[in-house]
């Protein structure tokens, strides 16, 4: 039942997901992979506070599970509650502190605040695990451009662009950033 969930999930049919998610979550109530995954749909669909209920009947029972730390955070954060949103990131990041996802989230909440320096700090932890994590490599870029240190952020869009060549966000952010330092000379 996951499986077919799953794969209609990934085809965008969020709907008739949901409903084998449902399934799986009836015939075992206590399978908190169906409900992670059923909370990450109902959060794709803006429907944050049902996607928060489930992340936490996944935290009843299981306190643990880091999947459901983070995207509790991410919910919470989508409801603009920013600071309880990082308050699940560092739950997640205490269970453990090699959560790349938690650190890149995190990092990202932290960038929309305007909090660059302790961003950027999240984002290097991410790259220390993972040197190739896209979402790092492509927001740590963001936060250098953003406060103007455009030569070291053409090196993460680069890096990332490695990765990842079809990657858009750092394509468009890499010429901006050449515009810029053209324009500057």
């Amino acid at each position: 039942m996951i499986g077919k969930a799953t794969v209609l999930s990934e085809t965008k049919n969020f709907l008739d997901s949901i409903t084998w998610f449902d399934k799986a979550i009836k015939k075992d109530p206590a399978n908190v992979d169906a409900m992670v995954n059923k909370g990450i749909l109902l959060d794709k669909m803006g429907q944050h506070k049902q996607a928060l209920s489930l992340y936490q009947q996944v935290l009843d029972l299981d306190p643990t599970n880091e999947t459901a730390l983070v995207n509790s955070g991410l919910a919470k954060c989508s409801q603009k509650d920013i600071e309880e949103g990082i308050g699940f990131f560092d739950k997640a990041l205490d269970i453990n502190p090699r959560n790349v996802r938690a650190l890149t989230s995190k990092g990202l909440v932290l960038a929309m605040t305007n909090k660059n320096k302790d961003a950027l700090a999240c984002f290097d932890r991410a790259l220390e695990i993972n040197p190739r994590n896209i979402e790092a490599l492509t927001n740590k870029g963001i936060v250098l451009s953003n406060i103007g240190k455009h030569e070291q952020a053409m090196e993460y869009f680069n890096r990332s662009l490695e990765v990842d060549p079809t990657n858009t966000v750092a394509l468009t952010m890499k010429t901006d950033c050449q515009n810029i330092l053209k324009s500057n000379k």
